[in-house]
Parts: C-alpha cells; sequence; structure tokens
C-alpha cells in the first residue's frame, strides 16, 4: 500500500494552518482518495483528573473510548519519540493520503503556512511543497524568500491538492515493480506510469503496488487478483490461528515453503 504523507507547518498558532488542511482534506476526500490527518500539539490531549488520564496515570498503555459517534485511542507516550513515524505506525494501512498537521522540523514533504519570511527560519525547508498564508498576499516579504516553490493562497485547495497529486504520483512511478504484468491494464510498467503521468490512469490499478499478499515462486513474483489474496490470506489465517504461541494482534505473517 502507497500513503503519501505530507506536513502542513507553520511558526506558531493562527497562520492558518488547520484552514489549509481542512481544505485539503474536504478536496481529496472528494476525489475518492482515503485520507487520514495527524495533530501535533503540544502539552497534553487528555483532560487532567478525567477516567481516561487516571487510567493512564496508573500505568495503562493505551486506553480506548468509545462514544455514539467517536471511536478515540489514547496512548502513554512518554517513553517514546516525538516523531510523526510514532503515530503514523497506528494508522489504517489503506490510507492514500496522511495530512499532519505539526512537525516543522521533519523530512516529510510540507506545505509552509507563513505571515512573513522571517516564520521560515525555525522550519526545515527542505522538500518544500508550497508555501501559503497571508504571506502569499505580502509581495513584500515573497521577495525576501531564497525557495524555490510554488505560492499558493490559504484557499486555493484545488491547487494545493493538485500539487500533492502530481508528487505523489511521481514517488509512486518511481517504486513501480517494472515486473510488467499487465493487471494493471497496461503492457508494460513503463506505459502504466505514463499513463499515472498524463492523468489517464489511477494509481491503485497496480495490483502489485496495493498487494495484501505477495507471493514469490523461485524468486518470480506471482501476481494475483484481489480476490485471490483474500482466499489465500483467509486460508493461512485459519491455520495460524489455531497455533499456539501466536500473538493475538500481529500485523505481518511471512511463510517459506521448500518442494525438495
Amino acid at each position: 500500500m502507497f500513503t503519501y504523507v505530507v506536513c502542513v507547518v507553520g511558526p506558531k498558532r493562527n497562520v492558518g494552518k488547520t484552514t489549509v488542511v481542512e481544505g485539503l482534506v474536504k478536496k481529496i476526500t472528494e476525489k475518492g482518495f482515503r485520507i487520514g490527518t495527524v495533530k501535533h500539539i503540544h502539552g497534553t490531549f487528555d483532560t487532567p483528573k478525567k477516567d481516561t488520564w487516571k487510567h493512564i496515570k496508573a500505568g495503562a498503555t493505551a486506553t480506548g473510548v468509545i462514544t455514539d459517534s467517536e471511536l478515540l485511542t489514547i496512548w502513554n507516550s512518554s517513553e517514546l519519540p516525538i516523531i510523526p513515524e510514532t503515530i503514523l505506525d497506528k494508522l489504517p494501512k489503506n490510507l492514500d493520503y496522511v495530512i499532519v498537521e505539526g512537525f516543522r522540523h521533519s523530512e516529510y514533504p510540507k506545505i509552509i503556512v507563513a505571515d512573513v519570511a522571517e516564520d521560515l527560519e525555525s522550519i526545515n525547508l527542505s522538500n518544500t511543497v508550497a508555501i501559503s498564508g497571508r504571506i502569499v498576499e505580502k509581495p513584500e516579504e515573497l521577495k525576501k524568500l531564497d525557495l524555490d516553490a510554488p505560492v499558493v493562497k490559504i484557499n486555493e485547495s484545488e491547487k494545493l491538492v493538485n500539487l500533492l497529486e502530481s508528487r505523489a504520483q511521481t514517488i509512486f512511478v518511481n517504486q513501480l515493480p517494472g515486473i510488467d504484468c499487465k493487471s494493471c491494464g497496461y503492457n508494460t510498467c513503463a506505459d502504466f506510469a505514463e499513463a499515472v503521468r498524463a492523468g489517464e490512469a489511477d494509481v491503485r490499478q497496480c495490483i502489485t503496488m496495493f498487494t495484501k499478499v505477495d507471493l514469490a515462486i523461485d524468486g518470480k513474483t506471482i501476481v494475483m487478483k484481489g480476490f485471490v489474496q483474500d482466499l489465500f490470506k483467509a486460508v493461512v489465517m485459519g491455520v495460524v490461528k489455531e497455533l499456539k504461541e501466536v500473538p493475538e494482534k500481529s500485523r505481518e505473517i511471512s511463510l517459506q515453503i521448500r518442494l525438495d
């Protein structure tokens, strides 16, 4: 599964980061993609003295909360690094995009939201996708920037999404397996890549990149349709569940069969 992660960052509060995130989520969802979000909050999210806070303080690694319309998991992260990967690893694996609000020092692609040029001094400028925020309306501030990145108004969500799609497609194409299995409907991976770049094909047509089950025989990758993958997975899982000493929550199973 290929997930494109982008950070929406700024030097402080009230520069428009959440407005940008909201616009991105709305437009990306309208295109039919699955999207997740992450928010970096300084301090604590849980409310002190509340029941969930007491559970964590008592030693629980995680606590879950279910309401009529929400499902929330709170993890005790006191010994975990404060980096995007800490939470990204816990998100569903079938997301097409994850928008992270915050983590301005990360190496992930980022949309910078700022008021003035000086705001960028506290931000890791590598892998910048675009510049947005009130600085866009200030030509004198834009002239101070020594940064080759598109300038997009804070309400131009469609333009930002197009930039993200272009970036994601480029990364996806570079990761194509090159096995020319034709399952995508094209004769070669190169042909499929060109169709993706031209907007004539969807990246999700690549069964191999979005596979749940990898099968190789004597080093040769065997491509399986979705229903075959599901059947293969169900059979293996049915056997594994009957075995002792198997962790209740496993994320990956590797199986190797020798025929001689």
